[in-house]
């Protein structure tokens, strides 16, 4: 509580005037980055242990602050919202596709960080030859306000149906509960969620093929050219570096599906 109340206190002093703060003699520049709550790993999430955000994001801006370049502050936002703070000068960046915002014209995007992956997950296993046109009329539990990329013209056309609920963790327990027939998730985030212990009497399934492949990107405004250019390099570097791997290794479990029951 204490955490929400002080990050909508934080919204509430944004200005919609930039808030990129630039650096002073020797220290760096500040981003505002804006993580779907409640964030997920191994991109952004909120450590109760550490009390503080952590994820390839932080990783990353921490390597960026020790070449003496940028640092980030991080609120809590969703992704709609964040689409509008970034449109108003209130955040300066955050994590999507472009495909999943309703103008993506209005902002630049950085380099590629890494591939993002969909999948239908189940209480049963998938024949091999499955495929989306073969679940005509399945419920997919999905997250509110979420655009899935390779599903969404099934679920305008009412081929698939939709069920909307509020977190990942929700989404699963629908699916625990058979109120939907699969979940779509992408697999990082699969892989978390249903290690929670709540799901050990379950058997998890994967679906053979992805719904979507997307590339993640730092989404930033128009006027953050220089700061892309600057984003763009730094985030090459890491790559190559191997951080970014290591970074990723440390802050994902491991994707192996059938998750199989283990209490």
């Amino acid at each position: 509580m204490f955490k929400k109340t002080l990050l909508i206190g934080l919204l509430l002093l944004f200005t919609p005037l930039p808030t990129v703060k630039l650096a002073l003699a020797g220290e760096v520049s500040v981003l505002v980055f804006a993580v779907n709550s409640p964030g997920s790993p191994p991109y952004a999430y909120f450590d109760t242990d550490s009390q503080s955000y952590q994820g390839l994001v932080r990783d990353f801006f921490e390597f960026t602050a020790g070449h003496g370049s940028f640092t980030a502050n991080y609120v809590d936002s969703n992704r709609s919202r964040s689409e509008q703070f970034l449109r108003e000068g209130k955040i300066d960046m955050f994590l999507a596709n472009p495909k999943w915002l309703k103008q993506p014209e209005d902002f630049i995007a950085s380099t590629t960080i890494l591939s993002h992956h969909s999948f239908l997950y189940s209480l049963n296993e998938f024949p091999l030859d499955f495929e989306l046109a073969k679940a005509a009329g399945k419920r997919i539990c999905t997250r509110s306000g979420f655009v899935y990329t390779g599903l969404e013209d099934l679920f305008n056309s009412n081929v698939l149906l939709r069920v909307d609920s509020s977190s990942q963790a929700a989404m699963a327990a629908m699916l625990a509960k058979q109120r939907c027939d699969y979940a779509v998730m992408n697999d990082f985030n699969a892989a978390v969620t249903f290690s929670d212990h709540s799901f050990c009497g379950l058997s998890i399934h994967q679906s053979p093929l992805a719904t979507s492949s997307v590339d993640l990107v730092f989404m930033m405004r128009q006027d953050m050219q220089n700061i892309k250019t600057l984003i763009d390099a730094q985030l090459q570097e890491y790559i190559s570096s191997g951080k970014f791997d290591a970074s990723l290794a440390r802050h994902s479990k491991g994707r192996h599906f059938p998750i199989l029951p283990s209490c």
